[in-house]
């Protein structure tokens, strides 16, 4: 095992929540705002208790989870919990499934996806900025490897940070609750949707990010995406992840993914209050998890934290 035993579950599950948001960091121009909120209360159509709806940016941070912490006592108020996927890190047969997504195919390897050039240029900087995953970035999926190495980064211009991902923290605050938590999708749902950006587009984001950290569209990275989720203004979130991805990944990544989880979430509403913690660029946009919602009937309303 080349994680820390006491780290790797947690690790992994992070990882899982695929971060879209990380998709892209260039600072998007000023527009007219629609969704001004992470947080919103579901009612209408026939439910006889609201149900809520937060959106979440996969990622320790204090000041992301004290903002958050402005929706538990509507948590409070549900019978169930739904994230992206439910994360019982003491779940085994869940771990294995996630090591087996974190991992590239057998037969390929981070070099095969770079020229040689690009590889002798990045591989000591992974090394260099985290000998644990210089370790295996020859094996795990790229998008990984830049997630990591970018969600380090925002914590090294911070504060120590003592906060626990926020999507493994609110569902772990759940089951203190005595709230039953389930997932809106599997692994194996979430790596197909992920397919759809290839190893090689993965491969070369990595080089680039690394290439060029000071450039326009890498500046500040995931800091820049954590105060835009601070502010809480999902239509410039929403901007800048959908900007950077093809039709055919901004599809499978966030559309169609988007539906599965309304019918699903449908599905609890209906029976019992649901509270659900998403990532916020599934939220905004017409193809939105809110839009969606209202088409449906239900009544969608911001939630000041």
């Amino acid at each position: 095992m080349l994680f820390h035993k006491n780290t790797t579950p947690k690790l992994l599950m992070t990882l899982c929540c695929f971060v879209i948001c990380c998709l892209s960091c260039q600072k998007p121009p000023a527009q007219t705002t629609q969704y001004k909120s992470l947080f919103w209360k579901i009612s209408g159509n026939g439910l006889s208790k609201p149900s809520y709806l937060l959106g979440t940016i996969h990622i320790a941070d204090d000041e992301v989870t004290k903002l958050a912490n402005g929706s538990l006592d509507e948590m409070a108020t549900c019978e169930v919990m739904a994230g992206e996927l439910s994360m019982d890190i003491e779940d085994p047969a869940l771990l294995v499934q996630m090591m087996s997504a974190l991992f590239m195919p057998k037969d390929t390897t981070l070099k095969m996806l770079l020229s040689e050039e690009e590889y002798d240029f990045i591989k000591p900087i992974i090394v260099q900025k985290n000998p644990m995953i210089g370790m295996i970035a020859d094996k795990i999926r790229p998008i990984f490897t830049a997630t990591i190495l970018a969600e380090e980064e925002h914590k090294t211009n911070k504060k120590p940070i003592q906060a626990k991902a926020l999507d493994i923290y609110l569902q772990e605050t759940a089951k203190e609750k005595r709230i039953k938590v389930v997932g809106l999708e599997t692994v194996e749902e979430q790596m197909l949707a992920f397919n759809a950006i290839t190893l090689k587009e993965q491969a070369k984001m990595l080089y680039e990010g690394l290439k060029n950290p000071e450039s326009s569209e890498n500046s500040q990275g995931m800091d820049t995406l954590v105060n835009l989720y601070l502010s809480q203004d999902l239509d410039r979130l929403y901007k800048v992840t959908n900007e950077q991805m093809s039709k055919g990944a901004n599809y499978k990544l966030l559309v169609e993914r988007n539906k599965n989880m309304v019918d699903r979430m449908e599905v609890i509403m209906k029976k019992q209050a649901l509270f659900t913690a998403v990532g916020a660029a599934h939220l905004p946009s017409d193809v939105g998890i809110i839009a969606l919602l209202r088409k449906k009937g239900y009544k969608v309303e911001a939630v000041k934290l």
